[in-house]
């Protein structure tokens, strides 16, 4: 009777070790679930936010801006960058955007219609930014806390940048430009 006793207790820790193990690996998923709803989002908007600054090249009225332009998003288009990149690249070329006068604009009207779009899509990037970056910092805390560090580490899970692109863990300060 001793030893089944002692083997149904180790069955017993096993199984409550397993049911644990699964719970924080559980509770890891919802957070790459709720993370990678977030990607998608962003990216989703980003690409938006390309396409409306693409539309507002036919607003443009002045040619060798309009050429300019083209060529801007054309080598946009090209690049092999991240999500990261491509945001502050876009933030680059909405802000040219703002700087056109108005009597280089053919219709005044549609540019400013344009501009209220590109804020509204703005917005909207900032907002899932902040929700991709709250999961983020969740995500990360269990990767280094006890015990789900210990799932982690079993499963191979390793901690995720913020949105900002800024890698913590490297030497390299070129990624904290603004």
């Amino acid at each position: 009777m001793d030893n089944i006793s002692l083997i149904l207790l180790i069955i017993i820790i096993t199984s409550i070790l397993l049911i644990i193990f699964l719970l924080i690996y559980n509770h890891f998923q919802t957070y790459i679930i709720k993370i990678n709803i977030a990607e998608n989002n962003i990216d989703n908007t980003l690409r938006e936010k390309f396409d409306f600054l693409a539309k507002g090249i036919n607003i443009i009225a002045d040619k060798t801006i309009k050429t300019e332009k083209e060529k801007e998003l054309n080598e946009l288009k090209e690049m092999k960058i991240s999500n990261f990149e491509l945001d502050r690249e876009l933030v680059k070329v909405f802000n040219n955007y703002i700087t056109i006068k108005e009597e280089q604009i053919k219709n005044i009207k549609n540019f400013n219609e344009l501009l209220n779009e590109l804020k509204e899509t703005d917005e909207q990037l900032t907002a899932y930014k902040g929700y991709y970056n709250k999961n983020i910092i969740k995500y990360n805390k269990m990767v280094k806390m006890f015990p789900s560090n210990i799932v982690s580490k079993i499963a191979r899970l390793e901690e995720k940048p913020f949105y900002d692109g800024k890698d913590m863990t490297d030497d390299d300060e070129q990624d904290f430009k603004l």
